[in-house]
């Protein structure tokens, strides 16, 4: 019976071709919690997006859903327990593939020269694509636009899961602008 079930979600989901979001790492809980809060506040009607979140153990359960989703989002919000399998993990997926990726770590910033596929990174460091600035409240710089979220600054845990959710947004084509204003609006907060 369950092969049924899983059979007919497959059929279902080659026939709507959904955006496929599955986030790998430490902050992945809060950072999917994140992106429902941000995507649910801008996306009044049910948007055909599935977010998942994976592990070690279950990450191949998932390549289905990347190979075949209209535009599947690979997510390493932290890349330290998975570092023994993250290139091989990286390597297999589709070359369509967005894949986003906390630049706070060694692993990290070898990931870019390792790849083809299109790769965006956030964090701390002033190298990564979406840099968090220290401050009363937490900015976000990208690309030399610093963009305010009148967000609190708190723990660096929280402030990755902000940015994980930020550049999900980027990628399914809010501006930074529109998701500072859904953060401010819908008090998504750290």
């Amino acid at each position: 019976m369950n092969n049924k079930i899983n059979l007919l979600f497959k059929l279902k989901f080659l026939f709507k071709k959904p955006i496929v979001v599955v986030i790998i790492g430490d902050e992945k809980e809060e950072s999917k919690q994140k992106v429902n809060q941000m995507l649910s506040a801008y996306f009044k009607t049910k948007r055909n997006i599935l977010i998942f979140t994976a592990d070690n153990k279950n990450i191949n359960s998932f390549k289905f859903f990347l190979k075949h989703s209209k535009q599947p989002i690979f997510v390493a919000t932290q890349m330290n327990a998975l570092q023994k399998n993250i290139i091989e993990i990286i390597n297999s997926l589709p070359s369509k593939t967005t894949l986003i990726f906390n630049f706070d770590n060694l692993i990290a910033k070898k990931i870019k020269k390792i790849t083809d596929i299109k790769a965006l990174s956030f964090g701390f460091s002033q190298e990564s694509d979406f840099t968090a600035i220290n401050d009363a409240s937490l900015k976000i710089d990208y690309k030399g636009s610093v963009i305010p979220t009148w967000l609190k600054k708190k723990s660096q845990k929280d402030t990755y899961s902000i940015l994980c959710s930020l550049v999900i947004g980027f990628v399914l084509g809010l501006n930074l602008v529109e998701i500072s204003q859904i953060f401010k609006k819908n008090n998504i907060s750290l």
